[in-house]
């Protein structure tokens, strides 16, 4: 049930997005790499988002009800879980995270730190600097390499992970989204062959895991 809600919304908000990008024209070179990534995803970003879509929901179900010590937190688990999937299935599939659900995300964030975390403070500091860093190292790369090499998505999305595991806990975040990213480029371009190297790979999906798994592990020891 839960998959076919979130499968739903995405291919709803993808159509969103397609039609207004297309009567836009948006900026020339990230309209090039969204092209790219198109074309090369174009017989696979299907099976794998759907594959992705209910496998995580299903693995973030059952993990929530193991952890979770009461009804409260299993629902934060699964609700925050499944906005992630879904922010991760449409950047797999149109290389855009949607600013709407960050806010979403982020407000949700909040309420979760005010009435059960209580440290609204550590949630509204984690928003702040996961998103003043990852939009630090964007502006750094454009300015070094010459082009963009992540989109402003990605940095909202970790502004609003951080409003759920707080300021001390970004840099795990980034930590398993990068080793996560680096293990799904070498999977997809080395062992399957799937994707040529310089192909581009949708980051959301990796912080999306970092957040979670990183949420998850910050409430394991009171579980326990």
């Amino acid at each position: 049930m839960a998959g076919t809600c979130v499968h739903c919304l995405s291919t709803f908000i993808e159509r969103q997005y397609f039609s207004r990008n297309c009567e836009s024209q948006l900026n020339s070179e990230l309209d090039s790499i969204a092209n790219d990534h198109c074309e090369n995803w174009k017989s696979i970003n299907l099976t794998i988002s759907l594959k992705f879509l209910y496998l995580s929901v299903t693995f973030v179900s059952a993990l929530a009800y193991i952890t979770a010590m009461d009804v409260v937190e299993f629902w934060e688990y699964c609700l925050l879980g499944w906005i992630l999937i879904l922010l991760s299935i449409i950047d797999i599939r149109i290389m855009i995270i949607p600013s709407s659900i960050c806010i979403i995300l982020f407000l949700f964030g909040i309420f979760t730190a005010y009435y059960i975390d209580n440290n609204i403070s550590a949630s509204l500091i984690g928003s702040f600097v996961g998103f003043a860093i990852l939009r630090l190292f964007i502006m750094l790369y454009e300015r070094i390499r010459g082009t963009p090499g992540m989109g402003l998505g990605d940095a909202n999305l970790l502004g609003a992970g951080g409003a759920w595991v707080g300021w001390s806990e970004i840099p795990d975040v980034i930590l398993i989204a990068s080793i996560s990213g680096v293990a799904f480029f070498i999977l997809m371009t080395k062992v399957l062959k799937l994707l040529p190297v310089g192909a581009a790979i949708p980051f959301g999906p990796m912080l999306a895991l970092g957040i979670w798994i990183v949420r998850l592990i910050h409430r394991l020891p009171a579980a326990i």
